[in-house]
């Protein structure tokens, strides 16, 4: 390998000044020190503290909370802090049948007064909506199965016959159609090295956003090529952090050069296999998460405006990261500067199983300030307005949930 620079760093230059938030490991980290010898005849350049400044993170930012908000009632504000969910408690909360507006979308938020919903729409590569569908007079419905073909495998024998019981029948109505088109996975957009290309990808998203009236895309996916494992290695994009946030945001421009069409950079935060992938630890130090894992995203947030932020369904260093304060208000409000919505993963408890760790909890995730639980349940409603009465949670932390969803829509639909 020819050197062609050598860089000579006298003393340790402090870039960005920042608090341990991600909790403790077992482990250490090796560092290696490399020495080698430079040629004479490369050019040679010395770095010195006084060319940097050094960033200082406020972690005691206060958020305002709306007056359009504070008037709520406390139905109506918890109903805002999730998802559009079905009141009689049928099957609308379950992956693929929580849309109401577009068959096939992935979920909605509540209108209220002087705030439309938002439709969002799975991905990854492209639309994910029903390919034949029917409406009737409580929305459009998926002609399909109630949940992606690619997850049945994993039900019990009797849960696919519930399932497929279940579907909703069209009986008169007509069979409608729509069809989206398949961009290439995110992993070979990231080898053409062609941010233009990327850009284009989003454009036709944006679209198609337009032509089915898609608020949200729920892509693209940040996280690390870790292992080769990974189930989700398809929709993320390298193991490269610069080259994973360089071409999500080249995506999201693209997109979000359609008037009120955005997009939401997920899984929030190291979720890099697909084994137990509700409920599995990530165990990851401090440097490492920084250096690597968190980058992508700190450089997706950089070069584009995305809407929204979607953390993940597992655990990191043994706190569910939907349930971890530090990481939605200290790590992305405080230290990266969003000022979109943050919500979850669809969290879906249909597996039952007894486990180490449990499915994160409705009232856990909205006190850690994760703006919006989707999809939502009657359940998880219930669950969280016997929280509020039992004082578990606040509505200051509902409030403040709300306006960041309230602002992000408003931005969103001007």
């Amino acid at each position: 390998l020819e050197k062609v620079l050598s860089v000579d760093i006298k003393e340790d230059i402090v870039i960005k000044k920042v608090k341990k938030l991600f909790g403790k490991v077992d482990f250490n980290d090796d560092i290696y020190n490399y020495k080698n010898e430079i040629p004479d005849n490369i050019n040679h350049i010395e770095i010195n503290k006084d060319d940097f400044e050094t960033i200082i993170v406020d972690y005691n930012q206060k958020y305002d909370v709306l007056d359009e908000i504070k008037k709520l009632d406390d139905e109506t504000l918890a109903k805002l802090n999730m998802g559009l969910f079905d009141t009689n408690g049928g099957l609308r909360g379950m992956i693929g049948a929580s849309g109401v507006s577009v068959a096939g979308a992935a979920g909605e938020t509540y209108k209220i007064e002087g705030l439309e919903g938002i439709v969002m729409a799975d991905g990854p590569q492209g639309l994910r909506i029903a390919k034949d569908y029917f409406k009737d007079e409580k929305g459009a419905h998926s002609l399909g199965s109630l949940v992606p073909e690619s997850m049945m495998e994993y039900f019990p024998w009797i849960i696919k016959v519930i399932l497929n019981l279940l579907k909703p029948k069209k009986g008169k109505n007509e069979v409608l159609h729509q069809y989206t088109t398949a961009i290439p996975i995110s992993t070979a957009i990231a080898q053409s090295f062609n941010k233009n290309f990327a850009y284009l990808c989003g454009d036709i998203i944006g679209s198609e956003m337009d032509i089915y009236n898609i608020d949200l895309w729920l892509a693209p996916g940040m996280n690390i090529h870790r292992s080769v494992l990974c189930g989700r290695n398809f929709e993320y994009y390298s193991e490269d952090p610069y080259l994973s946030g360089i071409m999500a945001s080249s995506i999201i421009n693209g997109l979000s050069n359609h008037k009120g069409r955005s997009a939401t950079i997920k899984h929030f935060l190291c979720n890099n296999q697909e084994l137990n992938r509700y409920r599995n630890n990530s165990m990851v130090s401090e440097r490492t998460i920084r250096e690597i894992y968190l980058k992508g995203f700190e450089l997706a947030l950089k070069y584009s405006n995305p809407c929204a932020i979607m953390t993940s369904y597992n655990l990191l260093n043994s706190i569910h990261t939907n349930e971890n304060n530090n990481i939605n208000e200290l790590i992305i409000r405080n230290e990266l500067g969003f000022k979109g919505m943050v919500m979850t993963d669809w969290v879906v408890n249909m597996l039952g199983a007894e486990t180490k760790y449990k499915d994160s909890n409705i009232v856990k995730v909205l006190k850690s300030h994760s703006d919006i639980f989707m999809p939502g349940s009657k359940k998880d409603y219930d669950i969280l307005m016997n929280g509020l009465k039992t004082g578990l949670i606040t509505r200051d932390d509902l409030e403040i949930n709300a306006s960041h969803l309230y602002n992000a829509i408003k931005e969103l639909k001007r």
